[in-house]
């Protein structure tokens, strides 16, 4: 991902879970609605085929049957910048641990790979 120059500006953004057997496997944020962001995680192999290396194991085991039959569901809306959700979605990832959760700060991740 390339630097965003909206990631300073506030708008509506959430915090997402997808939820496998009501066990929640993977906690994300976003700035897209839910509904949006489903079809963009079910349809990335399709929709992002340039990106097909760097796929996540989320998006991967989404894409397979393993956790094809779950669901996504927002967690928490806010008018925020991009730091201060991927600040909460990082809080939320080590608090409950998700399965498929990698990073565990989403903030310093951006930073690093400068995204904003």
């Amino acid at each position: 991902m390339a630097y965003n120059p909206t990631a300073h500006f506030i708008k509506p953004r959430l915090v997402y879970g997808y939820f496998h057997k009501d066990q929640l496997v993977y906690i994300g944020s976003s700035s897209i609605t839910v509904e949006e962001l489903e079809v963009n995680h079910r349809e990335c192999m399709t929709r992002f085929p340039a990106d097909k290396d760097n796929m996540s194991r989320f998006r991967i085991a989404l894409t397979s049957t393993d956790l094809a039959d779950g669901y996504f569901r927002v967690l928490k809306t806010w008018d925020c910048t991009l730091p201060q959700i991927e600040e909460l979605e990082g809080k939320a990832i080590r608090a409950l641990r998700p399965k498929y959760n990698k990073d565990m700060y989403p903030v310093q991740s951006s930073i690093e790979n400068k995204r904003y």
